[in-house]
């Protein structure tokens, strides 16, 4: 969010479309690693079906300040059986974004758990 000094809107994130939809079986886990230079950032991971307009988001709050962690996603059992076509990742989901570092927050290695 506003990484460029400039100010954000509240619902601010990335999306990444996937070239083949992915389904749920029985887990419906995702984890991802997070950089965060503060604790109590909200982490918001969205589910998306662009073709059937299916969402679903989980909310995970970040632990570690000034250093990486893995954060687990549990999302809703209705997740089981449904595919997607993407998802959607926003940092402090909810707040104004302002370009400082409380609003700059690094992904990797995200793996979903069918």
């Amino acid at each position: 969010k506003g990484s460029t000094g400039a100010p954000s809107e509240t619902w601010a994130g990335i999306t990444m479309n996937m070239s083949s939809a992915f389904s749920f079986t029985n887990q419906g886990k995702v984890k991802m690693k997070i950089y965060s230079n503060h604790t109590g950032a909200v982490v918001k991971f969205k589910l998306e079906n662009p073709s059937t307009g299916t969402t679903t988001e989980t909310d995970v709050l970040t632990t570690v300040a000034n250093g990486w962690e893995e954060l687990t996603f549990n999302m809703d059992p209705s997740v089981i059986g449904r595919s997607f076509g993407g998802f959607s990742i926003f940092y402090e989901f909810g707040l104004a974004g302002n370009g400082s570092a409380n609003f700059i927050g690094y992904f990797d290695d995200i793996k979903i758990y069918p």
